[in-house]
């Protein structure tokens, strides 16, 4: 998934150093900032669920959301090689902060991933934040256009489970809540000025939810 190809518009210095350095192209415009975002968190979840060695034991059933927001800041950190920077939460004009903001120098206007593990919401609150907070809140400040919608199941004991559909009852797989997720995402977003694209991303910790 990386990027080796030069395009037209001429390099700055940072992304001639970092090409050189990472032989990744450092991005210029808020959509290439997006492409590497998800590519990041898309490694992430390979690792987590099929990499031999594989850091799923870092989060574990008594894991909060917190935990698994503070874990994944700190993993696309590591994994950033001077491409973007991941700041600490940042408060908004409305009080709220949003949970990871990716920025790099080069981009005005962050990508914004909000983190949901998804025993402690149900169907419909998943839906619900995903439009009214990640889409209707966070992409409407601080000039940011692309989001990151992160569904994370870690086992958690004791809890609710957002995998049951509100009109049959039935209990739905992980993939398919991501994949109910990205068809409302695309649809708010088709309704919406000013946000271009938001990505339902899930990891499965544990293993057993696909």
């Amino acid at each position: 998934r990386r990027r080796r190809m030069a395009d037209a518009e001429p390099w700055t210095e940072h992304q001639v150093r970092v090409f050189q350095e990472q032989n990744e192209v450092a991005p210029r415009n808020p959509r290439e900032l997006f492409e590497l975002t998800c590519d990041r968190v898309l490694d992430i979840k390979d690792w987590v669920e099929t990499g031999e060695d594989s850091p799923r034991n870092d989060l574990h059933s008594e894991s909060l959301e917190r935990d698994v927001r503070v874990w994944v800041a700190r993993k696309l950190r590591e994994k950033s090689y001077g491409l973007y920077a991941v700041p600490e939460e940042q408060e908004l004009a409305s009080g709220k902060r949003q949970d990871i903001r990716i920025v790099a120098p080069e981009v005005p206007g962050p990508v914004v991933i909000e983190v949901k593990q998804i025993e402690g919401w149900s169907y419909a609150d998943l839906r619900e934040r995903l439009d009214n907070q990640l889409i209707g809140d966070y992409l409407a400040a601080d000039n940011a256009r692309f989001g990151i919608y992160l569904i994370s199941y870690t086992g958690h004991s004791g809890r609710g489970s957002g995998g049951d559909d509100p009109t049959t009852g039935r209990r739905l797989t992980l993939s398919e809540i991501v994949q109910n997720l990205q068809q409302l995402a695309d649809a708010i977003v088709e309704s919406k000025s000013g946000v271009e694209q938001v990505n339902v991303i899930s990891i499965d910790f544990v293993g057993n939810a696909t």
